[in-house]
């Protein structure tokens, strides 16, 4: 859906602020299980924004239409609705890991989780609205994702984290490599 820039926004700064408030958290004696728990949490959050992309934006009927939208008009402030997602990491990732792991485990996963998604909505608004260094990681990512939008075919479903393309057979292949395959193929 089409945004104001304060409710594109803000998922982010909502994220950021449960971020530096379950940093808080973190105990000497429970600091490994907390680390590994957002790393945890961290990897769930791509491997999630991949298939999310893949399946519910590009094939459930519902959501392909309103995603389309974000592919027609790339740099309009388009997403979803303010404190949905919040929402779904406490129902999907939050709730359970604290009814089965406890708080410690709970408070990194769901860090990491968060700490993905900045990393998906940092990747993605720099995507579409910068000009990343040449030698960024953001660089990297931006060439990725408008290559998701340009090439014709379809795969790049990993915003944040291209190594799920690749583990699935996602990944689109450079411009030159598809043609160099072309010709290939016709000889």
């Amino acid at each position: 859906m089409r945004l104001g820039a304060a409710a594109y926004f803000s998922d982010s700064v909502l994220a950021l602020a449960t971020m530096l408030a379950l940093a808080f958290t973190i105990s000497l004696d429970g600091c490994l299980p907390w680390l590994t728990a957002a790393a945890a949490g961290l990897g769930a959050w791509t491997f999630s924004e991949y298939w999310a992309h893949r399946i519910l934006y590009h094939r459930v009927a519902f959501f392909a239409r309103m995603h389309e939208r974000h592919h027609v008009e790339p740099e309009a402030l388009i997403g979803t609705p303010p404190g949905l997602l919040f929402a779904l990491v406490v129902i999907l990732l939050s709730a359970p890991t604290y009814w089965l792991a406890g708080s410690t485990i709970c408070a990194g996963a769901t860090f990491g989780a968060f700490a993905g998604y900045l990393l998906y909505t940092a990747a993605h608004h720099i995507s579409h609205f910068g000009k990343p260094e040449t030698d960024s990681l953001f660089r990297g990512l931006r060439v990725w994702h408008l290559r998701h939008h340009h090439a014709g075919v379809e795969g790049n479903y990993g915003v944040s984290a291209p190594f799920w393309d690749y583990v699935f057979g996602t990944a689109i292949k450079r411009r030159r490599e598809r043609l160099d395959q072309g010709m290939t193929a016709r000889t």
